[in-house]
């Protein structure tokens, strides 16, 4: 019973992990293509 419990604990506690790992990839990767689409826009704004 314990023991289930605390497997159910450990699989909860690594998916959440997981899932804020990946929303904060997501997001650095969000900032940095939007940082390169401003970067791309000002060279092309300059020509």
């Amino acid at each position: 019973m314990f023991l289930s419990l605390s497997l159910i604990y450990l699989s909860f506690f690594l998916c959440m992990r997981l899932s804020l790992s990946l929303s904060l990839f997501l997001s650095h990767c969000i900032s940095l293509c939007i940082s390169l689409y401003r970067y791309l826009s000002l060279s092309i704004c300059i020509y």
